[in-house]
């Protein structure tokens, strides 16, 4: 009885100490260099951008994100939806946004330049998947942004998300950083580590929310710097 008692104990803190502090929260950050994409066909008129009067006029709006009333929203506020159709049936949604964005699973904040846009909320409904319409998406929005002058396109996966980070492999996209997120009382700490490891940084913030974490090991110079700093 004593053992169960301890066992009983233990977990009891445990979980108070995961309502208090909660778990850690990591995204792996991808960078796809737009100018260095091969041209290739488009992918024809079932790829276009979403408008508002489009999404009040379906009968249903099937994104997995978001309910329609939140898609609204989001486009009111300038950020882009768009979409993959096939015989008229919505078969792929993305979203695109430049300038501030907030991550708030992380509690993040980023501030891009003119010529970086962040792709994010990928979504194929069950119906549609291994089809490659995520990955024709995806190909088709990078392609409109370089059109457009954008440098670069960045995208956060769940690490333990295998698929999402095979297709954003496939697609083109190179990861650059990882970011951990940990949450104390009053405090918001970061871990930023590089691919290869052995570089780290950690930052412990207070009532602030950063917004150039999500360029710590953007720059190759950077990177070279960092790297002769810790060998």
């Amino acid at each position: 009885m004593g053992r169960v008692r301890e066992l009983g104990i233990a977990g009891s803190l445990a979980r108070i100490k995961d309502k208090l502090v909660g778990q850690p929260r990591t995204l792996v950050f991808m960078r796809l260099t737009l100018p260095r994409m091969e041209d290739h066909s488009s992918v024809g008129a079932d790829f276009h951008l979403v408008t508002s009067q489009e999404v009040m006029g379906w009968s249903a709006y099937d994104d997995g994100y978001f309910t329609r009333e939140q898609a609204l929203c989001r486009l009111e506020s300038g950020c882009q939806l768009y979409v993959l159709q096939r015989q008229g049936r919505n078969v792929c949604f993305g979203w695109a946004e430049r300038g501030t964005v907030d991550m708030r699973w992380l509690n993040l904040r980023l501030c891009l330049p003119d010529d970086v846009v962040y792709l994010s909320c990928l979504y194929t409904p069950p119906q549609f998947r291994r089809q490659s319409c995520a990955f024709r998406l995806w190909r088709a929005v990078a392609h409109h942004w370089k059109e457009r002058g954008a440098t670069c396109a960045i995208v956060a996966v769940n690490p333990q998300n295998a698929p999402s980070l095979w297709l954003h492999e496939r697609v083109g996209f190179k990861t650059y950083q990882t970011i951990t997120y940990r949450r104390w009382p009053g405090l918001g700490c970061y871990t930023i580590q590089h691919p290869c490891g052995r570089l780290r940084r950690r930052y412990t913030m207070a009532c602030t929310v950063p917004t150039d974490l999500w360029s710590t090991f953007w720059s190759s110079v950077i990177l070279e710097a960092a790297w002769l700093t810790t060998v």
